[in-house]
């Protein structure tokens, strides 16, 4: 099917379809669209936080704004005996209705970007703040962790409402981080979290002096800990699958990354990488059930991620993913008492190894998308991918 041309534009004005603005936004339209691929260099993945420094400007301000706002509600609360679920619920009831009023301004009147992660962040943490404090106030015998669990909620609610006011990109990246572990608590098995926690303080407190003789059975304590681990890991890699499968509709919506749907894509990538990484790598996770062919699961996956980061010319996943790895790694290979400084010598090896690797990769970006899109078969979906170049 070919093209609107001018002719086009004319006849449907002339047939009253559209009207003389929106033929010239539709003209306009179609001119950014053709020369989008030539205008997106082939190593590109734009990523825009501000327009300029006036943007930094008036975020700083309104940061500046808030935290002051912050400190009355404390001062204000000094005056009366009020307990700390009371000043957090005052807090958040008071700080969100002046961060959405501003909102309405900034974000959704100039279409500033960075003031709107500021707000977007702020809105979520009240919203945290009034469900955690509301529990705490209305039901203080609630079991353990609900108080988190709502607070997470109501973060991901409020995320979630600013998102459909706004429509900034950004806000599913805080709605995805929200509501990972409200989901997790309600799929999973209800003594998972708590036979996770019952372990950690057991080994900081007790676990060395763990017999059969004092009551507790310490190896179905480890089994029940390595098997609520796998469950976890597989709801964090199944959490990291949705949110890849979201960011790449929406990357196929918009594959020369004009609209808002690409920055979409791109904080759903932001989110999706650390929790595939923490699926597959966590000292539980799900390579661990593999036995010997674990190493070979995490680098078969990692591969088929790598490709996957490649055909959709998305970084932000293998970044954000690299990150956590990175965290991971650097904490194994900090030295200890007994090794010292030898004792670090293999963890940052691996360090070293994946610095260079990523510069690597970095550098060949363009030239491994160009030869793997021509190498793969099919020409439809490679329409619906960014061009290679």
């Amino acid at each position: 099917m070919s093209g609107l041309d001018a002719e086009d534009l004319r006849a449907a004005v002339a047939a009253g379809i559209v009207d003389d603005a929106q033929a010239a936004r539709l003209s306009a339209l179609a001119e950014r669209r053709a020369t989008g691929a030539a205008a997106m260099g082939p190593t590109e993945e734009r990523f825009e936080l501000f327009r300029g420094l006036n943007d930094v400007l008036v975020t700083f301000g309104a940061l500046i704004l808030l935290v002051a706002c912050a400190g009355f509600v404390a001062v204000a609360a000094s005056f009366e005996d009020l307990g700390m679920e009371t000043r957090w619920l005052l807090l958040g009831a008071i700080l969100l209705p002046i961060a959405w009023v501003l909102s309405e301004g900034l974000v959704r009147g100039r279409r500033l970007v960075l003031p709107g992660i500021l707000f977007c962040v702020v809105i979520a943490g009240c919203g945290w703040l009034v469900a955690t404090a509301s529990v705490r106030l209305l039901a203080p015998g609630a079991p353990d962790a609900t108080d988190l669990i709502a607070g997470f909620a109501g973060a991901a609610t409020a995320s979630a409402a600013f998102r459909w006011r706004f429509r900034l990109p950004f806000s599913l990246f805080v709605i995805a981080v929200a509501s990972f572990p409200a989901l997790a608590h309600v799929v999973a098995s209800p003594n998972m979290v708590a036979v996770i926690l019952t372990w950690e303080a057991v080994e900081v407190d007790i676990r060395p002096f763990i017999t059969g003789a004092n009551g507790l059975n310490r190896d179905e304590l480890q089994q029940s800990v390595r098997e609520a681990w796998f469950h976890l890991s597989a709801l964090t890699f199944g959490f990291g699958i949705v949110c890849l499968m979201l960011a790449a509709r929406c990357d196929m919506q918009d594959p020369l990354r004009l609209g808002r749907r690409s920055a979409d894509g791109f904080w759903l990538h932001a989110a999706a990488g650390p929790a595939l990484a923490a699926g597959l790598l966590r000292d539980h996770g799900l390579a661990s059930s593999a036995g010997s062919p674990e190493l070979g699961i995490i680098l078969l996956a990692g591969a088929a991620f790598l490709l996957i980061a490649i055909v959709l010319d998305r970084r932000s996943l293998l970044l954000t993913a690299m990150v956590f790895v990175v965290m991971n790694v650097f904490g194994a290979a900090l030295p200890d008492d007994e090794s010292g400084l030898v004792g670090a010598g293999p963890g940052l090896a691996v360090l070293a190894g994946l610095g260079a690797g990523i510069v690597g990769l970095g550098l060949a970006w363009a030239v491994l998308r160009r030869r793997l899109l021509h190498a793969l078969p099919g020409d439809a979906w490679k329409r619906r991918v960014p061009p290679a170049g």
